[in-house]
C-alpha cells in the first residue's frame, strides 16, 4: 500500500486520475497481490511442514523398528552366549537332559522367545518353547534318537508324565545347527518354518559349543517367531494408512505392518513371498519409487540410518538394518501424501474461492472513501503481527460497514484457525507416538522437576501422569548415582548440550531397575539451560546378563589363580613379534617372573629359553602356524635364579581376522616328570622286560614315546626306531594274535580300562616267544591315549602251563572213566540186587513167622544200605568229575521240609525223638532252586541227626538274610540232641570217606560220603555249610559269624543264596503225622495188556511176580526186537521196557515204534542206569516213564495207576 505521504507534484498527477480508478486499481492490486502471496507462502509452507513432519514422523518410526530389532535380536544372541558359556564351563552338565530342560524353561520365563534349545553330535536333542502357542519340554536322547518325547512342565518346569511321543528328526541336519558348526561362530540361521508348525515361519539364533579341548559338543540355538515382528510393527501408528515393511535384499517379505500373511501355504507348508507380488496399491507405489531411485536393492547404502524419498502420492523411508551375526535386511516405512495434505487441500481451495469473493467486493466498494479502507486494514496488519508472534487470541474479527473487508478479516481468522488446528493435530499424532513407545520418554526442568513422561516411564515407576507431573525426578532415582548425574547436568552448555548415562531407578514392585538414558538439553537464546529432554530404555536384563558374564570372568580367575599350570594366550603378529595377551599367577612360582612383568614386556619370558632348544621350538611354532594345527612341545627353560626348568606346552592357534595367530592353552612345569624319566632309564637298564609309553593319536598313528632298552630282546628293534611310529613292533606280532591285540587295545582306550594280554612275537631268529603286557592307560589333552606299562617274556611260563593244561586234561579223563567205570559197576549190581530186593518185598506180602518176617527186614534193610552206598559213590563221582549240575526251577522250601519230615516221621516216632521246624516270616515262599538236590542234603543231615540221637529234639530253622536290595540269603539250622562231635574230629567232618570217629562206623553204619557230598552240592548252589558242636566249629562258617552257648549237642549250618522271591507269611509248625504221598490203591484189577521188555530170567520173573501181586498180568520179550515183532501181532496198552538188551536195546526200539503210524502204548522204562542223562534219553526217545531198578512195588503201582487214570 502506497504511503500517505505524497510530494506535490504526484497530487497533482492523482487529481488527474479520476476518484474510481485511484480508490479501486491500488485497493484490488494490493489486496490480490496480498492475498495471492499470503496463500503461496501458507501453500509452500504447508508443503515444507508436511515433508518435515513425515519425515520426523518416519525417522521416529525407523527408529522405533530399528531399536525394537535391536533389542528382540540382541537380547537372543545374548542369551545364547550365556548358554554356550554355562554348558562350555560346567555349570550345567551337556547330557543332564533333565537340569538342562528346566534351564531353559526359566529363561523362556524371562524372555519373548518361541524355543530355546540345544542339540549334541550325537543326533541328540533337548529344547524349551511354544508349539501352536503351548509350552513344552521336548527331549531326542540316545539309544532311541528317532523319537521325540514331549513334556508339558508344571508351573515349576518340572515335567510332567506321560510325554507325547513323536517322531524324531536328526537336529544336527538342520539349517540352524549345520551353519553354526560350519561357520564355527554365533550366526543367524536363514528363515525357515518350523516342521512342527508348518504355518509358522521363523528364524534361529545359533551358537556353537566346544569343549575343553576344543570339540564340538554341540549347537545351543533360540528360536524367533516372525509373526511377533509383525505383531510389533501392527501396534505402530503410521498417519492415517501408512504401512511398514521389513524385507530381505532379495525382496522377501519378513514382517509387515497389515494383515498380509507374509508367507504362502504351499501343501501345508508356509514359503515367504516376495513383496511386488502383494496386490496393495500402496506397497506397490513405494517399490515404484525405491525401483526409481535404486537399480538394485543390493547397493542401497547400508551406512545411511535413512533413506528418505518421494513421488506424487508417497512418501517413503528406506532404513536398512544389519547386525553382527548375518541379519541384513530393510525396512520400508510407506505413507500416503494424502494423510497430511487432505486438510491443507481443502485450506486451500477456500482460500482460492474467498480471494475470488474479495477480488470481486473489492471492485464493488472500490468507489468508498480511503479512509473507510485505511482503517480496517492497520487493524488486520496489526492481527497479522499479533499472529506472527504466536498472540492469536489477541486477535478479534473487525466489525465493519465494508463488506469486503469484513470478509477479508473473517477470512483471515478461519485461515489462522485452521493453522492453529493443524498444528494442534501434528502435536497429538507426536504424543501418541511418544505413548506407544516401549522406551521411556521424560521431560523436566533444571531443578529435575518432571513436565512430561510417557505411559512406559509411569508404568515402570507405578504412577499415573497426574501423579508424576511436578514431581522431582530425583525422588525416583537411586541415591547413589545422583551425584554423578547432577554433576553432568551442571557441565551441560549450548555446545555441549546432550551426556549419556545409565543409573538405577526404584520400579513399582519394590525393585531396582536399570535405565540407560540420553538426555539432550535445551538452551534459549541467553545460553540459559530450560529443559532437559531425556530417552531412556530398560537394560535391566542386559545388566543381569553382564553380572553374569562378570562372575563368570572372576570364577574364570580364581581357577586360572588356583590352577598349578600357566594358563596364557600369545599373539603372534604378521611381522613376527609376540606379545601375551593373558598369562596366569602360576609364572611367578613356575618361572619367578610376575604376570605383569611378561605382559607388558614378552622378553622376560622368552629371554629364559634354553639357548639348544630354541631353534626347535621356532620350528614347531612355524608349524602350527602353517597348518594352524595344535602345538605340543617341550623344551628347557632357566629361570632368574638359575633354576633349570622343563615345561610343556598344549594350545590351539587361530587365525585372526587382522592376520594375527593367537594360542591358547597351558604351560606344565615336566621338570620333575622328566628327572622321573632319566631315573626310570636307568632304573630300566637292570628290570628284566620292557618298560614303556605306548601312544595312540587320534588320527589313528601310534609310538611308543618310551621305551627302555629291553624292547630290543624281546621286539628286535632299538627305542629310536619305535619313538616316532610303532609299525616295526607290529610287523613282528604273531598273526593270530595281530587282531585280538589290536582289539583289546581299543577297548582298553574306550572304557579307559588297564590293558592285559599274553600274545605270541616271531623274532627274527625264527624264534616264537611268549610276552605278557600289562599297563594304564590315560587321556591326553589333545584327545591321545597313552598307556604306561611294562612286557615281560613269558616262554617258560607259558610252556610250564601248557603241560599243566595236558596233565589236566589227562587227569579230567581218568576222572570221566572212573565214573564210567562206576555207572557201569552200579547197573552190573543193581541188576542182581533187583532180584535180592524184589523177592524180598514179595516175600514179604506172604504170610511169614515172626523170625522169617525179621530176615526178611534183614535182607531188605541190607540191600538198601548197598543201595545207598552204590548212591553216594556215584553222586561223588560225578560232582568230582565235574558233571554234576545245579538246575534252578521255582521250589516251595516248605514243602520240602514236609516231604523230608514224612521220610523220617516214623523212625522219628519210634525213637520217641520230637522233628519240627520253623519258618521266619520274612522268608520268601517261593525261590529258585534244585529241589532234589536241597532234599538230598536235608536227607543226609536229618538223617544224620537222627541216626545219633536217641531222644529229645530235632529242629530244623529257617532264617532270612536281606543284604541289599537284590541281595539276600537263607540260612537253614539243623539241631539235634544226639552224642555230638569231639574236637579233633569236627574239622575232618566233611572230607569223603571220614567219620567222626571209627567207632561210630562200627555202631551207626555208613560211608562217610553224606557229608562230602552235602558240602560239595551246597557249595555248587552258591552257599556255604558248617556245624557246632562241644565249643568248636568245622566246615566254613561266615567271616563274622560267632559261635552261640557250648552245649554238648551238634547244630548243622547251611547257607543258600535267593535269586528270586515271592513274599509269604511264615510260623512255627509241628511236622505232619500224615504222610504227604499217600500209597494210591485201585478198587478193582486192571484189564491192561502189558509186555514186559527183559533179557534177564531173574528180573523178569521179580517183574512179572510184582504185576501178579498187583493184579496184572504180561507177556514177555526177550529184546527189542521181539517187541517190534509182538507188537505187530497184538497191541499192548503198556510196556515196560529195559534200556540195556541184545540184539535192539529198549531205546532204540522205543524210537521205532514212536516212527510208526499205528496205535501208540504208554511205555514205561525198567532199567538199572539211574544216572540223569539215562532219564533224559528214555524220556527223549519217546517214554513216557522211568522206574529205577531194583523194582519198588509201590512205585511200579504207582506209574501203572496213572497208566490206568490215562486210559
Amino acid at each position: 500500500m502506497r504511503s500517505p505521504l505524497r510530494t506535490i507534484e504526484t497530487k497533482q498527477q492523482l487529481r488527474q486520475i479520476p476518484l474510481k480508478w485511484i480508490l479501486i486499481v491500488p485497493f484490488v492490486l494490493q489486496t490480490v497481490g496480498a492475498v495471492g502471496i499470503v496463500g503461496y507462502l501458507s501453500y509452500r509452507n504447508g508443503q515444507k511442514a508436511i515433508e518435515n513432519l513425515s519425515d520426523q514422523l518416519m525417522s521416529e518410526v525407523g527408529h522405533n523398528i530399528t531399536h525394537h530389532l535391536d533389542t528382540y535380536l540382541e537380547v537372543a544372541q545374548q542369551v545364547n552366549q550365556v548358554n554356550k558359556k554355562v554348558i562350555q564351563s560346567g555349570i550345567i552338565n551337556p547330557n543332564d537332559f533333565e537340569k538342562l530342560g528346566k534351564y531353559f524353561w526359566q529363561q523362556l520365563q524371562s524372555y519373548d522367545f518361541t524355543y530355546i534349545n540345544y542339540g549334541n553330535e550325537k543326533g541328540e536333542f533337548i529344547g524349551t518353547g511354544y508349539v501352536k502357542k503351548n509350552l513344552e519340554i521336548a527331549e531326542l536322547k540316545l539309544p532311541k534318537n528317532n523319537i521325540l518325547y514331549s513334556y508339558k512342565p508344571d508351573n515349576l518346569g518340572n515335567r510332567i508324565y506321560p510325554p507325547v511321543v513323536y517322531k524324531g528328526q536328526n537336529p544336527n541336519k538342520a539349517p540352524w545347527y549345520l551353519k553354526a558348526k560350519e561357520t564355527d561362530k554365533s550366526i543367524w540361521s536363514p528363515i525357515y518354518n518350523w516342521a512342527d508348525v508348518p504355518e509358522e515361519i521363523a528364524i534361529s539364533a545359533s551358537a556353537p559349543v566346544y569343549d575343553s579341548s576344543n570339540k564340538l559338543l554341540g549347537v545351543v540355538g533360540i528360536d524367533l517367531s516372525l509373526s511377533k515382528i509383525s505383531d510389533f510393527l501392527k501396534k505402530l501408528k503410521i498417519g492415517k494408512s501408512g504401512q511398514v515393511l521389513i524385507v530381505e535384499r532379495s525382496g522377501l517379505l519378513v514382517a509387515n505392518s497389515n494383515n498380509i500373511t507374509p508367507y504362502q501355504l504351499s501343501n501345508g507348508i508356509a514359503k515367504q513371498i516376495q513383496i511386488k507380488d502383494i496386490e496393495d496399491s500402496l506397497i506397490q507405489s513405494a517399490i515404484q519409487t525405491i525401483n526409481h531411485h535404486f537399480d538394485n536393492w543390493q547397493n542401497i547404502n547400508n551406512q545411511d540410518d535413512n533413506i528418505f524419498i518421494s513421488n506424487n502420492n508417497t512418501f517413503v523411508q528406506v532404513v536398512p538394518y544389519q547386525d553382527n551375526y548375518g541379519i541384513d535386511w530393510l525396512i520400508i516405512i510407506a505413507i500416503p501424501k494424502s494423510d497430511f495434505t487432505a486438510e491443507i487441500q481443502r485450506s486451500i481451495k477456500q482460500t482460492i474461492l474467498l480471494s475470488f469473493l474479495t477480488l470481486l467486493g473489492t471492485m464493488i466498494i472500490g468507489v468508498l472513501t480511503a479512509q473507510h479502507i485505511t482503517k480496517p486494514i492497520l487493524r488486520l496488519l496489526k492481527a497479522h503481527e499479533s499472529f506472527r508472534e504466536g498472540k492469536l487470541h489477541e486477535f478479534v474479527p473487525e466489525n465493519t460497514n465494508i463488506k469486503e473487508l469484513q470478509i477479508l478479516s473473517i477470512s483471515f481468522f478461519d485461515m489462522a484457525n485452521q493453522i492453529q488446528q493443524a498444528m494442534s493435530q501434528s502435536e497429538n499424532r507426536y504424543y501418541q507416538l511418544v505413548q506407544q513407545q516401549t522406551d521411556f520418554i521424560l521431560r523436566s526442568q533444571p531443578d529435575t522437576t518432571i513436565t512430561f513422561a510417557n505411559d512406559s516411564l509411569c508404568d515402570a515407576l507405578g504412577c499415573t501422569l497426574e501423579q508424576i507431573i511436578g514431581q522431582k525426578w530425583i525422588k525416583f532415582a537411586n541415591s547413589e548415582d545422583l551425584e554423578t548425574i547432577l554433576q553432568k547436568i551442571s557441565l551441560l552448555t549450548p555446545e555441549n548440550n546432550s551426556f549419556f548415562s545409565e543409573n538405577r531407578d526404584k520400579r513399582s514392585n519394590g525393585e531396582i531397575g536399570w535405565t540407560q538414558w540420553i538426555n539432550q538439553g535445551i538452551f534459549n537464546e541467553k545460553g540459559q539451560l530450560i529443559e532437559l529432554q531425556s530417552s531412556g530404555r530398560d537394560i535391566t536384563k542386559l545388566k543381569e546378563i553382564q553380572i553374569a558374564l562378570t562372575e563368570s570372568e572372576a570364577r574364570f580367575q580364581k581357577i586360572a589363580i588356583s590352577s598349578p599350570e600357566i594358563i596364557y594366550i600369545v599373539v603372534q603378529r604378521p611381522d613376527g613379534s609376540q606379545y601375551f595377551e593373558y598369562i596366569s599367577s602360576a609364572v611367578e612360582e613356575i618361572l619367578e617372573v610376575s604376570p605383569e612383568e611378561v605382559l607388558t614386556n614378552p622378553d622376560s619370558f622368552f629371554n629364559q629359553f634354553y639357548p639348544d632348544d630354541i631353534s626347535n621350538f621356532e620350528r614347531a611354532v612355524l608349524e602350527s602356524i602353517q597348518t594352524l594345527s595344535p602345538f605340543h612341545h617341550e623344551w628347557r627353560m632357566i629361570t632368574p635364579s638359575g633354576k633349570l626348568k622343563w615345561l610343556q606346552a598344549n594350545d590351539r592357534p587361530e587365525l585372526r581376522k587382522d592376520g594375527n595367530v593367537a594360542w591358547s592353552g597351558v604351560m606344565l612345569d615336566i621338570t620333575d616328570t622328566i628327572e622321573s624319566k632319566y631315573r626310570l632309564e636307568k632304573l630300566a637298564k637292570h628290570i628284566p622286560g620292557v618298560i614303556y609309553q605306548y601312544r595312540l593319536s587320534p588320527d589313528g598313528k601310534t609310538s611308543f614315546p618310551y621305551a627302555s632298552k629291553g624292547i630290543e630282546d624281546i621286539y628286535g628293534v632299538t627305542p629310536e626306531e619305535v619313538k616316532e611310529s610303532a609299525d616295526k613292533v607290529f610287523d613282528v606280532l604273531h598273526p593270530e594274535d595281530k587282531d585280538n591285540i589290536l582289539h583289546t587295545i581299543l577297548e582298553s582306550a574306550s572304557n579307559l580300562t588297564p590293558w592285559y594280554c599274553e600274545y605270541r612275537v616271531c623274532r627274527q631268529d625264527g624264534q616264537i616267544i611268549w610276552v605278557l603286557g600289562n599297563s594304564t592307560p590315560q587321556k591326553e589333552i589333545d584327545g591321545s591315549i597313552i598307556w604306561h606299562g611294562y612286557i615281560m617274556n613269558i616262554t617258560e611260563r607259558k610252556q610250564i602251563e601248557i603241560e599243566l593244561a595236558q596233565a589236566k586234561e589227562e587227569a579230567e579223563a581218568a576222572t570221566k572213566a572212573k565214573s564210567q567205570f562206576l555207572a557201569n559197576m552200579s547197573h552190573e549190581i543193581r541188576t542182581p540186587m533187583n532180584g535180592v530186593v524184589g523177592m524180598a518185598q514179595l516175600l514179604s506180602m506172604t504170610q511169614l513167622t515172626h523170625e522169617q518176617g525179621d530176615f526178611v527186614k534183614t535182607i531188605k534193610y541190607s540191600a538198601d544200605t548197598l543201595l545207598t552206598i552204590i548212591n553216594d559213590i556215584l553222586d561223588f563221582s560225578k560232582i568230582e568229575s565235574g558233571m554234576m549240575e545245579i538246575e534252578e526251577n521255582p521250589l516251595i522250601l516248605e514243602d520240602i521240609l514236609k516231604s523230608v519230615g514224612h521220610l523220617f516221621y516214623k523212625q522219628a516216632l519210634d525213637k520217641g525223638i520230637n522233628l519240627t521246624y520253623s519258618i521266619n516270616n520274612d522268608v520268601p515262599h517261593e525261590i529258585l532252586g534244585d529241589s532234589s538236590r536241597l532234599q538230598q542234603v536235608l536227607l543226609n543231615i536229618i538223617g544224620n541227626a537222627l541216626k545219633f540221637t536217641q531222644q529229645g529234639n530235632i529242629i530244623i530253622s529257617v532264617q532270612h538274610n536281606q543284604y541289599n536290595h537284590d541281595t539276600s540269603e537263607l540260612i537253614i539250622s539243623i539241631k539235634d540232641d544226639g552224642i555230638g562231635i569231639s574236637g579233633d574230629r569236627i574239622n575232618k567232618l566233611f572230607k569223603p570217606f571220614t567219620q567222626a570217629d571209627a567207632s561210630i562206623n562200627r555202631k551207626y553204619g555208613g560211608t562217610g560220603l553224606g557229608l562230602a557230598i552235602s558240602k560239595n552240592l551246597i557249595e555248587l548252589m552258591g552257599g556255604k555249610i558248617w556245624v557246632e558242636s562241644n565249643g568248636n566249629i568245622g566246615g566254613n562258617p561266615p567271616q563274622n559269624w560267632i559261635l552261640e552257648s557250648i552245649t554238648r549237642s551238634s547244630t548243622f549250618y547251611f547257607t543258600l543264596p535267593i535269586k528270586k522271591v515271592f513274599i509269604s507269611q511264615k510260623g512255627l509248625k509241628k511236622i505232619p503225622e500224615k504222610p504227604v504221598i499217600e500209597i494210591i490203591t485201585t478198587k478193582s484189577k486192571s484189564n491192561l495188556t502189558i509186555l514186559l521188555a527183559e533179557d534177564n530170567q531173574i528180573n523178569q520173573k521179580v517183574a512179572l511176580l510184582a504185576l501178579k501181586k498187583l493184579g496184572y498180568t504180561a507177556d514177555v520179550a526177550n529184546n527189542g526186537l521181539e517187541v517190534l515183532q509182538m507188537l505187530e501181532k497184538k497191541f499192548y496198552d503198556v510196556i515196560l521196557m529195559d534200556m540195556q538188551m541184545p540184539e535192539m536195546d529198549g531205546v532204540t526200539a522205543t524210537k521205532m515204534i514212536r516212527q510208526s503210524s499205528t496205535r501208540q502204548p504208554h511205555i514205561i522204562a525198567l532199567t538199572a542206569n539211574i544216572l540223569e542223562n539215562d532219564r533224559q534219553i528214555c524220556l527223549f526217545a519217546g517214554m513216557n516213564n522211568y522206574i529205577c531198578k531194583p523194582i519198588i512195588i509201590n512205585e511200579l503201582k504207582e506209574a501203572l495207576h496213572k497208566v490206568t487214570i490215562i486210559t
